[in-house]
């Protein structure tokens, strides 16, 4: 896989972003691809076989490359750097946040891997940007703010779950998506205290697309798409 070609100054600037700001989705989504797990162009469906001290891609995933929604993690000992919103042939494109190796995050619109001209929503600076496998063998990405787990995150399970979202307060709250293969349900909306939360959320069970509402991790309604 192709590290995202952010350019070097823009690493070294203050990066960004506003915590909870995220890519909405105004129209019904196109891309149905699940969330997977890649490192070295290969799919890891295995969470031990996941290597931390590497890069590591989580999110929709097409043609060898990042297509979708996702966040891509790049550890290194002289600072940890992060890209997180939408990919297109692995590189940044649209809402996006990217957060460099000097702590900086930087919130905004992106085309081709650059940050487009008058789009910055916000830059500040982050506390720090973990990685860590827990006991039981899940995969955790997260920054921290203010002392506490507030911004973009991402979880990997060992029954193969996947989950890209926003953490407010150590909890999973505002946009994102998941996916469930024992259901083959891919989720996007929004969270509320790590449920199902959304009025406007879509979801993609064994290939077919529904709008939804859901409250509180219970299914209120939904109306097929296609």
């Amino acid at each position: 896989m192709k590290q995202p070609r952010i350019p070097a100054l823009l690493l070294m600037l203050a990066l960004m972003v506003t915590l909870l700001a995220a890519p909405a989705l105004a129209e019904v989504p196109t891309n149905t691809s699940p969330l997977l797990v890649v490192q070295n162009n290969k799919v890891i469906t295995d969470t031990n076989a996941i290597d931390i001290t590497k890069d590591i891609y989580i999110g929709q995933y097409a043609d060898g490359l990042p297509n979708g929604f996702g966040i891509y993690f790049a550890p290194a000992a002289d600072g940890n750097r992060l890209w997180f919103g939408n990919f297109l042939d692995g590189d940044v494109d649209g809402e996006a946040v990217l957060i460099g190796k000097d702590g900086t995050r930087t919130e905004g619109r992106y085309r081709g891997g650059k940050l487009l001209d008058g789009y910055v929503a916000s830059k500040l600076k982050v506390n720090s940007l973990n990685i860590q496998r827990s006991a039981n063998g899940s995969v955790m990405i997260w920054e921290v703010n203010e002392g506490k787990r507030t911004g973009v995150y991402a979880d990997v399970l060992p029954d193969g779950f996947v989950r890209v979202a926003h953490m407010q307060d150590g909890i999973v709250t505002g946009y994102g998506m998941s996916y469930n293969p024992s259901l083959d349900l891919l989720y996007y909306g929004n969270f509320k205290e790590a449920m199902y939360h959304d009025v406007d959320a879509y979801i993609v069970m064994k290939g077919v697309l529904y709008e939804c509402i859901y409250k509180n991790n219970r299914l209120v309604e939904q109306v097929t798409i296609k």
